[in-house]
């Protein structure tokens, strides 16, 4: 099987987030022995600049943060967390001249500010999404994860924006969409997102209105700082581009491979090694391939004018029938009704 990283696979460097996580963790009282222990390191390992460590050290030290800290602190640590956190990619970031090529730069080299999730951008006719998707696991603490990666950077976005006012309550301008239900201190956090913030999406994406995908809002001399980002992104496209199990099935239910059989071929694998790799990632292919389509789905239904039966038949459904039951039993909502919804804007 193609070589994808997993939960063992020390991807993550201890010296950007994870060891603020654990300063974190220190100060909210959970004692240092405890976390050593969670992230099988010692006093002097974690002293080690080189650090890495696996997304199974890390979501050890995560799960102690959920069970014994507050209900927000993933939040409370994206606040923390700044954009000199993120290491070279900060650089790059701070010498672009406008969001897209933010954008470009934090989707070709993600690995350097999370290996957890892959962004995927998607262009409609008013704005740009951007989905986070998970890369390797499905785990529930990911939530928390998407929680802290939108904190910092919607925060980071702002604080190096020079057009402020126009992200200020305006969700048509920049608005983040989260899956499931607002938390109950969803009120700090319309406040830190200045109301750009929804619940009860079909998706994790944050929307960026197209006008203001080019607005200048270079610092510094543009010449310069065009310099800056061609030779950071010759030094950026040295590092290794780790792909998980999650993003290569994605890739390939995007070329119409939604049999698990020709998945299991495309990736070098047999239909058992593909079952038990995405068995690790905490999900199944079944779920994956229902999470593709309804995602995708709610996309095309709400920026073209496809019908249902065409819709079922580009995602690979036998009949109509079958994609709008899975769609109902999903998304709680018919095909037709979350059309109708979204064209009113009530979605």
């Amino acid at each position: 099987m193609i070589h994808s990283i997993g939960c063992r696979d020390k991807i993550f460097p201890w010296h950007l987030h994870p060891s603020q996580m654990y300063e974190m963790a220190l100060e909210l009282g959970i004692s240092k022995r405890d976390l050593l222990s969670a992230v099988k390191l010692n006093e002097e390992k974690i002293e080690d600049l080189e650090l890495q460590i696996a997304w199974s050290q890390y979501r050890a030290m995560a799960e102690l943060l959920n069970h014994y800290g507050p209900a927000d602190w993933s939040f409370q640590f994206g606040n923390r967390l700044t954009l000199a956190s993120h290491g070279i990619i900060s650089l790059a970031i701070m010498n672009c001249s406008s969001w897209r090529q933010i954008l470009e730069i934090l989707t070709k080299y993600k690995n350097l500010v999370t290996s957890l999730f892959f962004l995927d951008l998607e262009y409609t006719d008013t704005h740009l999404l951007m989905t986070i998707r998970p890369e390797f696991t499905r785990e529930d603490i990911t939530f928390k994860f998407v929680e802290i990666f939108t904190t910092v950077f919607y925060r980071s976005l702002y604080h190096i924006t020079t057009f402020k006012e126009l992200m200020e309550d305006n969700q048509d301008n920049i608005c983040v969409f989260v899956k499931g239900e607002q938390p109950e201190y969803y009120k700090d956090m319309h406040e830190v997102f200045h109301n750009n913030i929804r619940w009860g999406h079909y998706a994790h994406q944050i929307r960026f209105n197209i006008s203001l995908l080019d607005r200048d809002m270079a610092f510094s001399n543009t010449v310069a700082a065009k310099n800056m980002i061609k030779m950071l992104t010759a030094q950026l496209t040295l590092l290794p581009n780790h792909r998980g199990v999650l993003r290569e099935l994605y890739y390939l239910f995007e070329k119409g491979l939604y049999r698990q059989e020709e998945c299991a071929k495309h990736l070098f694998a047999s239909v058992s090694t593909l079952k038990r790799s995405i068995a690790k990632a905490s999900t199944t292919f079944s779920e994956e391939l229902a999470i593709y389509r309804m995602e995708k789905a709610c996309y095309l239904l709400g920026n073209t004018d496809i019908n249902i039966v065409q819709l079922s038949d580009l995602l690979g459904f036998q009949d109509s029938d079958s994609f709008r039951k899975l769609f109902k039993k999903k998304l709680g909502i018919s095909p037709s009704n979350f059309k109708e919804k979204i064209l009113k804007k009530k979605y």
